[in-house]
């Protein structure tokens, strides 16, 4: 009997007695992970984003170098033909797309910081048609860093995305309806009515208008304010569509004579409009 106890004293010890001999463990707390070095991750991403400008002024200088030799003339048919080639192997060696996952590498080592939502705005507009990649980032953008005014970017990148129509369009609905932040809001409202000009005209022209409305005086960073973007955007929409009578307006010819485009109505008359970009 005694030689019993001690068995079951020692399967005891080692926690592995069952029935009433068995007692609950309670599983030891796991350590703390430590918090992020912000500083040095903030370190991290500007070295990364300096790679990325560096490697992309790089790529940029290879395009010209190849374009350089027809800036003064036209090319050739066969000169033409080699140019595209030309130029289809070197934009498969854009070095854009290899920054993507050293991008969201660093945003997963800060989760929920300013560095990481930083870092997932890079993949977003650097992401090119990796569907995967962009949604994900969005996703985290979305769950981790709604109420950050950085999610402008965000708001802005997706007027021009390669993105499915639908993922864009809800993914606007949401930074519109849930972000706290004027500026998130005009622009998610702008790039929302953009992506539905060629879609929903009816309901593009009443976003323009509720941008009007809103955030009339908010300046938008480029093009002025949201009111006079919506209000250009309006003015196209209802009276610079293929079709419809063009507005008059005044101009001087190429000897400085005035002329109204007015004086021309019902003759066959072709504006060249040109610039330097």
């Amino acid at each position: 009997m005694r030689r019993s106890i001690h068995v079951l004293v020692a399967l005891a010890a080692l926690g592995t007695v069952p029935g009433p001999w068995a007692r609950e463990q309670t599983p030891a707390a796991a350590p703390a992970a430590p918090a992020p070095d912000e500083a040095a991750l903030q370190a991290e991403l500007e070295a990364l984003g300096e790679e990325f400008e560096a490697a992309q002024r790089a790529f940029y200088a290879k395009l010209g170098e190849l374009y350089a030799p027809y800036r003064d003339r036209e090319p050739s048919e066969a000169e033409a033909a080699e140019l595209e080639r030309k130029a289809k192997e070197l934009y498969a060696q854009d070095p854009s797309t290899s920054f993507v996952p050293r991008f969201a590498a660093l945003a997963k080592k800060a989760p929920g910081t300013l560095v990481a939502a930083k870092a997932w705005l890079r993949v977003v507009n650097i992401g090119g048609d990796d569907n995967a990649q962009v949604q994900g980032a969005v996703a985290v953008l979305l769950a981790e860093h709604l109420e950050r005014a950085e999610l402008t970017e965000l708001a802005s990148a997706l007027a021009y995305t390669r993105q499915p129509p639908e993922f864009v369009r809800s993914t606007l609905g949401t930074l519109r309806s849930k972000s706290p932040h004027p500026s998130v809001q005009a622009a998610a409202t702008l790039s929302l009515a953009s992506v539905l000009q060629s879609e929903d005209l009816v309901q593009a022209k009443e976003l323009y208008r509720e941008l009007a409305a809103k955030f009339a005086a908010l300046d938008a960073g480029w093009g002025g304010t949201y009111g006079e973007i919506a209000t250009r955007a309006l003015f196209e929409l209802e009276h610079l569509q293929i079709g419809m009578l063009a507005p008059d307006f005044e101009a001087s010819d190429e000897n400085g004579v005035k002329f109204k485009v007015g004086d021309y109505r019902g003759k066959v008359v072709v504006l060249d409009f040109w610039g330097f970009w």
